[in-house]
């Protein structure tokens, strides 16, 4: 039954176990069992480990009721396993003032290396009462900082000894920091004010941050404390400094002297001041006035300061107009700052809505910032958006709608108030919703019947953004196709690029708006030429009418627009023979870039494209990486001759670029047995790191080899790695017979190794060479 006890240790959460612990202990009890403990503190001393560690969790359960073991329960805290002696500890802590006789024997442990036995030893001793303080005591004059430290914490726990405790803890503080630092926790514990006054006049950084720590834990900072506080609020030390901060969050301090405290920090500009002021202000009834002081700061030189400034008003303003107020106009005046001020903004959240959507002074700029924070804002901002949409007031609605148009998703009951703003008097309030309703993939019909008459407005934005709205809910009926058509024959650079947009991927292209791309390519404007092609370069298959046109703009001045022709070509409707002569003859001369984009398009020609080899075989010796792969991968797509691409392929292998070496194992691996020529140059590849992965996987695609790899292999039989000498093992079984000069080697392998899938994997390779009617 107890060792179902440690089981359930590990395996339930720790209340569940001890309820059932205690049940257990209940239940022993009444038969009689609990009060054998001289038989339970026996196993303590057993052989086996189960019943050691069952004896020392049933004592550490019984509470004073195990006080007879705890002789045995001493010799337990020399027990190496971790569990007897936490258990051992805790019982013997559990005895009280009634085990002090122990109290050497558990202080002994305070010098542990296990931090966690250090503690627990501490806690332990804090339970024997006064009757172990001398022995702690004396402990706190040990050579060892560790055990010294370990003594005050024990200390810290001993309230109702407290006046024994006080000067010990008092003369630990002049000791090493590590020491001292204990002892100021433990005085904390103890609330010994006047102490931690005493030691915030210590010269040492450390022990003036703890004690500065340790009294921002009091309910009410004392009076005493507060002129030396004051002076550490200065320090030019940044620790001692926050610390100090933070205490005076309890203190009764005047707000004016607070405010300068503020001010004066602020421009160290560093997180631990930030964090102080922050714990200051959320403590603090005046807060609301010294925000004003924290909000100085938004106007600072220094861009650090006035980012801190921001953060601090963003944790700690929420209920602040002064606060809103203030980051507004900062974000009007500045531009470095806009990140840090949106985001303060953002943790204000609901609050700051109202006022970015009644700010009446702003410039483009300005309100671009201010839909951006309206937009990142979270709660109930939709609704608030919605609502001012319909607001007679013309910069709150136009605020409103832009920013319900930046946001990524729009809720559904808000497609009904947006389309309801299309009839809007205000003309920003249309344009916006426009934009905002470009998320819908789907809208009503009378939504459709408005959206149509804005695209055939005279307005040109609104033209611009119900054009690309209709592309998305009403591409294909007739009514909106006449007014692509409209759009498509007028001379405005944005209504053609609208067009151009829209019928991108329509499969209605090709019949209607031939004319329209065609005197597309001919504008000088470089964005409506790479937006025609792109047209065409999203066509399941290019229309042949446009080949000459795509071979003219591949030697258009601009690269993005060659690249694009390039593309386009890649998709033509007839991929012939004459078409992929004329894509190769552009390869002499061409740069590294466009050169991958015409071996890409090549091999997007596959067998049309085979009268290419020669001139694409001639760029693997290319100088660039990129162009050898290139035309790796090109040569396997547009030839059916395995032998001449293998041929080919084969000695990049030994390239001495790694892109290019995985490329052409990759070319190799579509052959597969056909390329186990490759097999002897592959099995050398995977003592590469940057190689193995490429060269295991063809090697496995390829499932073949032939004799002249076999002294390859045979080496790989010698290698350090483990992996290297399967693959040699399999792969010489794969050759057959013609390896029987592999036998003896792998027969003395056989009978060296222990590892039983090694020798099955040496026994299957020596079963293929060797035919079954000629083995011994």
């Amino acid at each position: 039954m107890l060792l179902n006890l440690r089981f359930c240790f590990f395996r339930f959460p720790v209340i569940l176990f001890w309820s059932f612990f205690c049940c257990c202990i209940s239940s022993l009890a009444s038969t009689g069992l609990a009060g054998d403990i001289n038989e339970i503190a026996t196993r303590l001393g057993s052989v086996d480990l189960a019943e050691r560690r069952d004896a020392a969790y049933t004592l550490a359960g019984m509470g004073p009721q195990a006080l007879p073991a705890l002789e045995q329960l001493v010799e337990a805290l020399g027990d190496k396993d971790e569990q007897v002696w936490f258990q051992a500890i805790t019982a013997i802590g559990k005895l009280g003032p009634d085990a002090s006789s122990s109290a050497n024997d558990v202080a002994f442990h305070l010098g542990s290396d296990s931090q966690q036995r250090r503690y627990r030893a501490a806690w332990c001793l804090s339970c024997l009462g006064s009757d172990a303080i001398p022995v702690i005591e004396k402990m706190l004059t040990h050579e060892s900082e560790r055990n010294r430290t370990a003594a005050v914490a024990a200390l810290g726990d001993m309230p109702d000894c407290r006046q024994e405790v006080l000067p010990l803890l008092n003369r630990s503080v002049t000791d090493q920091p590590n020491v001292a630092t204990q002892a100021i926790a433990s005085l904390v514990k103890l609330q010994s004010s006047e102490s931690l006054i005493t030691a915030l006049a210590d010269d040492r950084y450390q022990v003036q941050v703890a004690a500065a720590r340790g009294l921002a834990t009091f309910v009410r900072l004392p009076s005493e404390a507060e002129v030396k506080l004051i002076e550490l609020c200065l320090s030019s030390d940044v620790q001692v400094r926050a610390a100090a901060i933070s205490a005076m969050s309890t203190s009764s301090i005047n707000t004016e002297s607070l405010q300068t405290i503020i001010q004066d920090s602020l421009n160290i500009s560093d997180p631990l001041i930030t964090d102080a002021i922050i714990l200051l202000l959320k403590k603090r009834a005046d807060r609301s006035d010294l925000i004003q002081a924290v909000c100085s700061g938004l106007s600072s030189d220094n861009a650090a300061v006035r980012a801190e400034s921001a953060q601090i008003i963003g944790l700690t303003a929420k209920d602040s107009d002064y606060a809103r107020k203030a980051l507004i106009d900062t974000l009007q005046i500045s531009m470095d700052d806009t990140p840090s001020v949106i985001q303060a903004m953002t943790r204000m959240g609901d609050s700051m809505i109202d006022q970015l959507l009644d700010y009446d002074d702003s410039n483009e700029a300005f309100e671009k910032k201010l839909t951006e924070v309206l937009t990142s804002l979270g709660g109930s901002r939709i609704n608030k958006l919605l609502e001012s949409l319909q607001s007679d007031r013309v910069v709150a609605s136009t605020r409103a709608a832009g920013a319900l148009a930046m946001m990524d998703r729009i809720p559904k009951e808000a497609v009904s108030e947006l389309v309801n703003a299309l009839d809007s008097p205000i003309e920003n309030v249309q344009l916006s919703s426009l934009k905002a309703l470009h998320r819908q993939e789907e809208l009503s019909f009378e939504a459709i019947g408005k959206i149509r008459s804005f695209a055939s407005g005279n307005r040109i934005e609104h033209r611009v953004a119900a054009i690309q709205l209709l592309a998305k809910v009403d591409a294909s009926s007739e009514e909106t196709l006449i007014i692509f058509d409209e759009a498509a024959r007028e001379s405005n650079l944005l209504l053609r690029l609208a067009v151009l947009e829209a019928i991108t991927g329509k499969t209605f292209v090709s019949d209607r708006y031939v004319e329209f791309l065609q005197n597309c390519f001919l504008e000088k404007d470089k964005e409506i030429r790479l937006r025609a092609i792109g047209v065409l370069a999203q066509m399941e298959l290019c229309p042949q009418q446009f080949e000459k046109t795509l071979f003219q703009l591949v030697k258009d001045d601009s690269v993005q627009v060659r690249f694009s022709a390039l593309k386009a070509l890649g998709v033509i409707e007839t991929k012939s023979p004459m078409l992929s002569a004329r894509i190769a003859a552009m390869l002499p001369g061409a740069d590294t870039e466009m050169l991958v984009e015409i071996l890409q398009v090549l091999a997007s020609y596959q067998e049309s494209a085979s009268e290419q080899f020669g001139v694409v075989k001639k760029l693997l010796s290319h100088p660039s990486s990129e162009v050898r792969a290139q035309a790796a991968v090109c040569l396997a797509k547009i030839n059916e001759d395995s032998d001449s691409v293998i041929d080919a392929v084969l000695p990049l292998l030994k390239d001495e670029d790694w892109l290019v070496r995985k490329t052409a194992a990759k070319s190799l691996a579509e052959y597969g047995p056909a390329a186990k020529r490759a097999v002897a140059d592959l099995f050398r590849l995977l003592d590469s790191e940057e190689d193995e992965e490429a060269a295991r996987d063809a090697l496995k695609a390829i499932d073949d080899v032939g004799p002249e790899a076999l002294e390859v292999l045979m080496n790989g039989l010698d290698s350090d790695d483990r992996r290297i000498r399967f693959y040699a093992m399999y792969l010489i079984g794969k050759i057959g017979p013609a390896a029987e000069v592999a036998i003896p080697k792998l027969e003395a392998m056989l009978q060296d190794s222990d590892s039983g899938r090694f020798r099955e994997t040496i026994q299957q390779a020596i079963d293929r060479i060797q035919p079954l009617d000629e083995s011994r």
